[in-house]
């Protein structure tokens, strides 16, 4: 429920409105709330009133963030409170939900995608550091697999050599005398998103 209601205090207004502007237009579905509308008005009134009495009165300004604190708090506790019954009360109707601000089920998981700007930043005899960017809009990652092969061999078998869960990794004990090339690719519980870039070294 803390994700459901934010802590924010200017999202937390927001929301607040969403819930009285919800119970308002759907007293059929939300007719018992254990905190009505009005009484969440003059919460937040409350709370809005202390939020600026907040930054107006700076000679005051210790005791005035003590009593917004105490007014965030039962504003935020009475609407978890009232967002459990709304949840509860309107089980799978979306309209519901959406009218007084909640969002409406998971979010659908989506798989990775092709991390950006793979490069070398540092080389040394047997040894090599690669830094990349994370893939934008996609799904969230779990981990980058570091793929290597051989630049001379006339093949497209890439093998797994690290996986990593930062942005950059540091390779060591690659074989002298051999140029490799080297991919990175995402990985989240969907599979594996598009290699990256290639870049190549020589040992």
């Amino acid at each position: 429920m803390s994700r459901t209601v934010p802590r924010k205090e200017a999202e937390l207004i927001k929301f607040a409105n969403s819930i009285i502007s919800g119970l308002k237009a759907k007293p059929d579905i939300f007719n018992n709330p254990p905190v009505n509308y009005n009484q969440i008005k003059d919460i937040a009134d409350e709370f809005k009133a202390s939020k600026e009495d907040t930054a107006q009165k700076k000679a005051a300004y210790k005791n005035s963030l003590i009593i917004k604190d105490k007014n965030f708090k039962t504003l935020y506790n009475n609407l978890v409170y009232v967002a459990k019954y709304c949840i509860r009360t309107a089980k799978n109707n979306k309209s519901a939900l959406t009218t007084i601000g909640l969002k409406y089920g998971r979010k659908t998981p989506e798989a990775p995608g092709q991390c950006l700007n793979l490069t070398i930043t540092k080389q040394k005899i047997g040894a090599i550091t690669l830094t990349w960017k994370k893939p934008r809009k996609c799904g969230a990652v779990r981990a980058y697999i570091i793929q290597r092969k051989e630049s001379d061999v006339n093949s497209n078998k890439w093998e797994n050599i690290w996986t990593e869960h930062a942005k950059q990794v540091k390779i060591k004990n690659q074989p002298e005398g051999k140029t490799f090339d080297y991919r990175v690719r995402s990985i989240n519980t969907l599979g594996l998103g598009l290699p990256s870039n290639v870049v190549s070294a020589k040992f």
